[in-house]
């Protein structure tokens, strides 16, 4: 038999209400820079991508950006295209080279930089998203153990920079397998935008990194990346309804118990506060699965009004809900149509 215990666990300190998850170490990873940040791509990778930007929409997009990093310092710079053929003949991606080509590549140019004063920096690239977070693979595949190398060469932390792909899942895992071996910042997009399957997305990089401790005093400002979800809807490049954090569908829910878990404490079925956070809602969809719960939370959302599961007003509702699928309706119920069933509620409280 299972014990009850007098008091339920909530983990507090791994999943503050009011903050982001946090990373609790077992031992902190030894390489982990003292600093960590982000630069941006989206105005060269995601117009790579098909992004069409105007000059309007490009500046609107810096202007968020702006917004979102504040005095955080969790974006430090934006890269736009200056392509040349030169450019386009390099060696691109440091999980497809050997490492001894990578190593003689950058001591020459430290060797070029020495006698002018210059401080060389080291983007190490993975475009077509090969590589692996693990410490156990080989290299060249090996995300750490080309940044435990290349630190072991004498470079900083600061001097080093990722730059991934998403072709085959791992982007933000190879992101922060990076910044835990050393690597002190990372190069995407926000909300992911960027050629084939998209760059690193910085909006989920920097929710994990604070959650290792970073920004801690001067967070970025999440809620201003709805800004940028809306301005791509009205280009035609609208993200995923089921993108993570931000898309139309991230934190909606259609079953039952998950509807009634939010009715009696959000945080059972939340990641964390998403309103404060990101200025977005917790949202219900009705289908035949959704039961009273979901009916009453979305009653509460949008009325504001608490009424229990015997109410007239949600039992009439109910009903028309239940024939709703009951003659084979596919399509969830959102608001906007239930609304109606429900208008006398403030007549009945």
């Amino acid at each position: 038999m299972m014990s009850e215990p007098p008091n339920p666990e909530y983990f507090l300190d791994s999943f503050p209400r009011d903050a982001f998850p946090q990373y609790q170490w077992t031992a902190r990873a030894p390489r982990l820079p003292q600093a960590a940040w982000t630069t941006e791509t989206t105005h060269r990778d995601g117009q790579q991508g098909g992004l069409p930007l105007t000059t309007a929409q490009s500046l609107h997009i810096y202007d968020i950006l702006c917004r979102f990093t504040g005095t955080s310092g969790a974006i430090r710079q934006a890269e736009f295209f200056v392509y040349h053929s030169s450019d386009r003949a390099a060696l691109e991606d440091a999980t497809r080279a050997p490492m001894e080509f990578m190593q003689e590549f950058i001591a020459a140019v430290q060797d070029i930089c020495a006698p002018t004063g210059l401080h060389p920096k080291f983007r190490v690239c993975d475009t077509m998203g090969l590589g692996l977070p693990y410490e156990d693979v080989t290299l060249p595949r090996s995300v750490p153990r080309i940044f435990a190398t290349l630190r072991a060469m004498g470079l900083a932390a600061e001097d080093l920079e990722f730059h991934p792909h998403n072709d085959t899942w791992l982007v933000v895992a190879n992101c922060l397998a990076a910044v835990r071996a050393g690597c002190a910042v990372i190069n995407g997009t926000s909300l992911g935008k960027g050629e084939r399957t998209g760059n690193a997305p910085l909006e989920g990089v920097l929710l994990h990194l604070i959650g290792m401790g970073y920004y801690a005093d001067t967070p970025p400002d999440f809620t201003a990346l709805n800004d940028l979800a809306a301005l791509y809807a009205e280009m035609g490049e609208p993200i995923p309804a089921k993108y993570p954090l931000y898309g139309r569908d991230a934190h909606r829910t259609r079953a039952g118990v998950h509807a009634d878990g939010l009715n009696k404490f959000w945080w059972m079925y939340a990641p964390f506060n998403v309103p404060a956070l990101l200025g977005r809602p917790l949202e219900v969809s009705l289908t035949k699965e959704s039961g009273l719960a979901g009916l009453i939370f979305l009653i509460r959302q949008h009325l504001g009004i608490d009424l229990p599961k015997d109410h007239p007003s949600v039992i009439a509702a109910y009903e028309w809900v239940t024939e709703q699928f009951e003659y084979g309706r596919q399509t969830s119920i959102e608001w906007e149509e239930l609304q109606p069933h429900v208008h006398d509620v403030h007549a009945l409280v």
